[in-house]
Protein backbone atom coordinates (compact mmCIF):
# COMPACT_ATOMS: atom_id res chain seq x y z
CA UNK A 1 0.00 0.00 0.00
CA UNK A 2 2.84 2.53 0.74
CA UNK A 3 4.52 1.49 -2.39
CA UNK A 4 1.36 2.65 -4.49
CA UNK A 5 0.99 5.91 -2.58
CA UNK A 6 4.52 6.75 -2.94
CA UNK A 7 4.66 5.64 -6.56
CA UNK A 8 1.35 8.04 -7.09
CA UNK A 9 2.91 10.90 -5.29
CA UNK A 10 6.20 10.49 -7.23
CA UNK A 11 3.79 10.28 -10.28
CA UNK A 12 1.71 13.59 -9.16
CA UNK A 13 4.58 15.33 -8.22
CA UNK A 14 6.04 15.44 -11.43
CA UNK A 15 2.78 16.55 -13.40
CA UNK A 16 2.67 19.45 -10.95
CA UNK A 17 6.24 20.73 -11.45
CA UNK A 18 5.54 20.25 -15.41
CA UNK A 19 2.86 21.97 -15.16
CA UNK A 20 4.67 24.79 -13.53
CA UNK A 21 7.01 25.33 -16.07
CA UNK A 22 4.25 25.72 -18.59
CA UNK A 23 3.04 28.59 -16.49
CA UNK A 24 6.74 30.33 -16.38
CA UNK A 25 6.95 30.38 -20.21
CA UNK A 26 3.60 31.59 -20.60
CA UNK A 27 3.89 34.27 -18.55
CA UNK A 28 7.63 34.94 -19.73
CA UNK A 29 6.30 34.77 -23.55
CA UNK A 30 6.06 38.59 -25.25
CA UNK A 31 4.29 37.23 -28.41
CA UNK A 32 7.23 37.98 -30.42
CA UNK A 33 6.85 41.97 -29.69
CA UNK A 34 10.76 41.86 -28.69
CA UNK A 35 11.99 39.64 -31.96
CA UNK A 36 9.54 42.95 -34.36
CA UNK A 37 12.03 45.10 -36.34
CA UNK A 38 9.50 46.72 -38.40
CA UNK A 39 6.79 49.05 -37.04
CA UNK A 40 3.98 50.85 -38.93
CA UNK A 41 2.56 54.03 -36.98
CA UNK A 42 0.00 57.01 -37.69
CA UNK A 43 0.39 60.42 -36.26
CA UNK A 44 -2.54 61.28 -34.91
CA UNK A 45 -1.26 64.92 -33.89
CA UNK A 46 -0.58 65.54 -37.52
CA UNK A 47 -4.33 65.59 -37.96
CA UNK A 48 -4.62 68.33 -36.20
CA UNK A 49 -2.84 70.65 -38.36
CA UNK A 50 -4.38 68.93 -41.88
CA UNK A 51 -1.87 66.62 -42.46
CA UNK A 52 -1.90 62.52 -42.83
CA UNK A 53 1.36 61.26 -41.71
CA UNK A 54 2.35 57.78 -42.00
CA UNK A 55 5.27 56.43 -40.06
CA UNK A 56 7.49 53.49 -40.98
CA UNK A 57 10.31 52.71 -38.05
CA UNK A 58 13.23 49.54 -38.48
CA UNK A 59 14.91 48.34 -36.04
CA UNK A 60 18.21 47.82 -36.59
CA UNK A 61 19.63 46.42 -33.05
CA UNK A 62 18.88 46.74 -29.17
CA UNK A 63 19.77 50.83 -29.11
CA UNK A 64 19.00 52.32 -32.87
CA UNK A 65 16.25 52.33 -34.88
CA UNK A 66 15.02 55.07 -38.04
CA UNK A 67 11.83 56.24 -38.20
CA UNK A 68 10.80 57.61 -42.33
CA UNK A 69 7.73 59.22 -42.67
CA UNK A 70 5.38 60.75 -45.06
CA UNK A 71 1.87 61.84 -46.06
CA UNK A 72 -0.33 64.29 -47.64
CA UNK A 73 -1.86 67.57 -46.69
CA UNK A 74 -6.07 67.08 -45.58
CA UNK A 75 -8.31 69.93 -47.09
CA UNK A 76 -7.91 72.00 -43.67
CA UNK A 77 -4.82 73.56 -42.27
CA UNK A 78 -4.32 75.53 -38.97
CA UNK A 79 -1.32 76.72 -37.91
CA UNK A 80 1.39 75.50 -35.49
CA UNK A 81 1.38 76.91 -31.68
CA UNK A 82 4.01 80.20 -32.05
CA UNK A 83 3.47 80.24 -35.57
CA UNK A 84 4.18 83.84 -36.81
CA UNK A 85 0.74 85.42 -38.00
CA UNK A 86 3.14 88.43 -39.62
CA UNK A 87 4.75 85.93 -41.61
CA UNK A 88 2.63 83.11 -42.73
CA UNK A 89 -1.05 84.17 -41.91
CA UNK A 90 -3.42 80.94 -42.16
CA UNK A 91 -5.80 83.21 -44.64
CA UNK A 92 -3.03 83.27 -47.26
CA UNK A 93 -2.93 79.17 -47.45
CA UNK A 94 -6.28 77.91 -49.29
CA UNK A 95 -8.05 75.52 -47.80
CA UNK A 96 -8.04 73.58 -50.75
CA UNK A 97 -4.27 73.81 -51.50
CA UNK A 98 -2.80 70.17 -51.52
CA UNK A 99 0.44 69.58 -50.42
CA UNK A 100 3.10 66.39 -49.33
CA UNK A 101 5.80 65.72 -46.69
CA UNK A 102 8.79 63.83 -45.61
CA UNK A 103 10.59 62.79 -42.60
CA UNK A 104 13.29 61.04 -41.25
CA UNK A 105 13.96 60.20 -37.71
CA UNK A 106 17.08 57.61 -36.22
CA UNK A 107 16.46 56.85 -32.88
CA UNK A 108 18.37 55.59 -29.62
CA UNK A 109 16.79 54.22 -27.30
CA UNK A 110 18.04 54.51 -23.60
CA UNK A 111 16.44 52.45 -20.76
CA UNK A 112 15.20 49.50 -22.63
CA UNK A 113 15.52 47.40 -26.01
CA UNK A 114 14.33 48.92 -28.68
CA UNK A 115 11.54 49.31 -30.04
CA UNK A 116 10.00 50.05 -26.38
CA UNK A 117 10.52 53.05 -23.10
CA UNK A 118 12.22 56.28 -23.39
CA UNK A 119 14.27 57.80 -26.62
CA UNK A 120 16.30 60.78 -28.44
CA UNK A 121 15.78 61.23 -32.14
CA UNK A 122 17.25 64.09 -34.58
CA UNK A 123 14.21 64.36 -37.21
CA UNK A 124 14.33 66.43 -40.17
CA UNK A 125 11.19 66.84 -42.09
CA UNK A 126 10.58 68.62 -45.30
CA UNK A 127 6.98 69.91 -46.25
CA UNK A 128 5.49 71.60 -49.08
CA UNK A 129 1.98 73.29 -49.56
CA UNK A 130 1.10 74.25 -53.26
CA UNK A 131 -1.66 76.66 -54.45
CA UNK A 132 -2.36 79.03 -57.55
CA UNK A 133 -0.71 82.05 -56.70
CA UNK A 134 2.21 80.38 -54.41
CA UNK A 135 3.59 77.63 -53.23
CA UNK A 136 5.25 77.55 -49.64
CA UNK A 137 7.93 74.92 -48.38
CA UNK A 138 9.04 74.52 -44.90
CA UNK A 139 11.95 72.50 -43.62
CA UNK A 140 11.94 71.61 -39.91
CA UNK A 141 15.03 69.84 -37.85
CA UNK A 142 13.70 68.83 -34.13
CA UNK A 143 15.42 66.93 -31.44
CA UNK A 144 13.05 64.82 -29.82
CA UNK A 145 12.66 62.80 -26.25
CA UNK A 146 9.98 60.77 -26.31
CA UNK A 147 8.43 57.30 -25.03
CA UNK A 148 7.14 54.16 -27.04
CA UNK A 149 5.21 51.58 -25.48
CA UNK A 150 3.97 48.43 -26.58
CA UNK A 151 -0.16 47.21 -25.53
CA UNK A 152 -1.15 44.34 -26.18
CA UNK A 153 -1.90 42.05 -29.79
CA UNK A 154 1.64 44.03 -30.79
CA UNK A 155 0.10 47.96 -30.72
CA UNK A 156 1.97 50.42 -29.60
CA UNK A 157 2.07 53.96 -28.33
CA UNK A 158 4.91 56.56 -29.27
CA UNK A 159 4.36 60.09 -27.15
CA UNK A 160 7.17 62.74 -27.80
CA UNK A 161 8.21 66.24 -27.53
CA UNK A 162 10.82 68.16 -29.27
CA UNK A 163 12.49 71.37 -29.39
CA UNK A 164 13.63 73.00 -32.61
CA UNK A 165 13.83 74.87 -35.72
CA UNK A 166 11.28 75.55 -38.85
CA UNK A 167 12.27 77.39 -41.77
CA UNK A 168 9.32 78.99 -43.96
CA UNK A 169 9.70 80.07 -47.21
CA UNK A 170 7.37 81.44 -50.34
CA UNK A 171 8.26 79.41 -53.80
CA UNK A 172 6.95 80.69 -57.38
CA UNK A 173 6.22 84.42 -55.65
CA UNK A 174 7.70 87.92 -55.66
CA UNK A 175 7.87 87.59 -52.04
CA UNK A 176 10.73 85.46 -51.56
CA UNK A 177 11.05 85.88 -48.02
CA UNK A 178 12.72 83.19 -45.55
CA UNK A 179 12.18 83.35 -41.90
CA UNK A 180 13.46 81.30 -39.19
CA UNK A 181 11.75 80.39 -35.66
CA UNK A 182 11.89 78.02 -32.97
CA UNK A 183 9.22 75.38 -32.36
CA UNK A 184 8.18 72.96 -29.98
CA UNK A 185 6.22 70.13 -31.24
CA UNK A 186 4.31 67.77 -29.29
CA UNK A 187 3.46 64.12 -30.92
CA UNK A 188 1.49 60.97 -30.67
CA UNK A 189 1.28 58.20 -32.35
CA UNK A 190 -0.36 54.83 -32.70
CA UNK A 191 1.54 51.57 -34.24
CA UNK A 192 1.69 48.33 -35.28
CA UNK A 193 4.47 45.97 -35.20
CA UNK A 194 5.33 43.06 -37.34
Amino acid sequence: MNKYLFTAIICLSSYMSFGQEKKESYYLDDGGISNSRHLIKSNISALIHGQLDFRYEFIFNDKFSLELGGGTKLPYYLEYIGQKKDFLDTDEIAQDATGNHFSIMPKYYCVHKAPENIYIGFQYRNRKLFQDDFDIKTEDYTFYVGAQYATKYRFFIDFSLGVGIINYQYLNSNNNETEIWPIVPLEFKIGYSF
